[in-house]
């Protein structure tokens, strides 16, 4: 049996939360896609939350990010927003983990220190700066969170996508039936449920929150109180 180490057991961890998502992750689930017994896994990994952070730092390490420096801030940050989402998208148990569990490890700094940059180019400085990352990154979350749910729920329950979909149409539509303004906007866009927000809304909203980042800048920046001027500036001979 070829030896088990932690870079193997984090692969299997990651495989295995793709397929089942955080429910289905157990040691002896994980022992079992291994080989090997749920000790072997306990002797890498004390428990269940060192586990969730090492994947999840594994999936972190994925992300690409843009220098501010070169591209600009803006360019920067909604790499930053739309990579995360992407992340999600393509592992739905993440969202779920970085609410439920500590995330720690080096793609977490990386990524994090990276953030911090970002919003200091902008020029955002001290706890600002942190703030400005925190406002956009609980952006992501709240956003992102709704499709990994729906995305779980249909892989992970074997649910038939369309046949759920006609049928949350359906009772969304009966629901709305007394409110004709709920109703009118309903039927617009009746192919696409809550819980899957769909690129336009998660784009509008992004534009929104560093729309609203960029303002309080130029508000900073206009409440500057000018340099004084030297003596020599104010009675020039």
């Amino acid at each position: 049996m070829a030896k088990l180490t932690r870079d193997k057991i984090v692969t299997a961890a990651v495989d295995l939360l793709d397929a089942e998502g955080m429910d289905g992750l157990s040691m002896r689930r994980l022992g079992a896609r291994l080989g090997s017994a749920a000790t072997s896994v306990y002797w890498h990994f004390p428990g269940k939350d060192e586990l969730a952070s090492a994947a999840m730092d594994r999936v972190l390490g994925d992300l690409e990010l843009v220098d501010p420096a070169r591209a600009g801030w803006r360019v920067a940050a909604e790499s930053l927003a739309r990579g995360m989402r992407a992340l999600v998208s393509a592992h739905p148990w993440f969202a779920l983990a970085r609410i439920a569990y500590a995330s720690y490890g080096p793609a977490n700094a990386r990524m994090y220190d990276h953030t911090i940059a970002v919003f200091e180019t902008a020029g955002f400085t001290g706890d600002e700066a942190n703030w400005a990352a925190y406002a956009v990154f609980a952006y992501v979350q709240g956003m992102t969170v709704g499709e990994a749910a729906w995305q779980a729920r249909i892989g992970s329950e074997g649910v038939d996508e369309q046949a759920y979909t006609e049928q949350a149409i359906a009772r969304t539509r009966e629901a709305f039936t007394e409110y004709p303004r709920l109703r009118e906007r309903y039927e617009k866009h009746a192919d696409v449920i809550d819980a899957n927000v769909s690129d336009e809304n998660f784009e509008f909203g992004l534009a929104a929150i560093l729309d609203g980042l960029s303002a309080r800048l130029d508000r900073s920046r206009d409440r500057s109180p000018e340099p004084e001027r030297g003596v020599d500036e104010q009675h020039p001979s």
